[in-house]
């Protein structure tokens, strides 16, 4: 096991924990929006859509955003401070899949989610948060997996 001495934990593994955990739940948000939550969006009548997507939008902040975009930014933490174990290009790709999922929500998916606010329901841009919604659903996976690695490496001596 990666740790100091007597088998204490340092800051830089308690991150690591902290971002796997929050890796997983991510990732436990992010396939049932990709299969269920977009996709149902094209089963809301027109006249009914406006109000079910600003009930989405409300209750979606302490579920999904917020622990979304600390998920997006707090790898970038593991470039400075990661245990000895978790190797430079593992951090970085990290951060990356990070950086990805924050573009992709930022430039595509929250833009669409405003418009879907103003105009009502859209089957054009409907499909298309689905579909880009893949790149997010990829990166957050993968960085969801890349993270149990680091975890694994770090906590289980055999793979160290």
């Amino acid at each position: 096991m990666d740790t100091k001495a007597g088998g204490t934990m340092s800051g830089a593994h308690w991150l690591l924990v902290v971002l796997a955990i929050l890796s997983v739940y991510n990732c436990g948000v992010i396939w049932p929006t990709q299969h269920v939550t977009y996709p149902l969006f094209q089963f809301v009548g027109p006249d009914q859509f406006l109000a079910y997507h600003l009930f989405y939008n409300q209750r979606i902040t302490l579920v999904v955003i917020i622990p979304g975009f600390l998920f997006f930014l707090a790898p970038l933490a593991l470039l400075v401070f990661r245990p000895p174990s978790v190797p430079l290009w593992a951090a970085i790709v990290s951060a990356a899949l990070g950086g990805l999922a924050l573009l992709v929500t930022a430039t595509l998916e929250i833009p669409r989610h405003m418009r879907l606010q103003q105009e009502g329901k859209t089957d054009t841009l409907i499909r298309e948060l689905i579909l880009y919604n893949w790149v997010r659903t990829f990166a957050i996976t993968a960085q969801a997996g890349l993270l149990l690695w680091m975890l694994a490496r770090t906590f289980v001596p055999i793979l160290a």
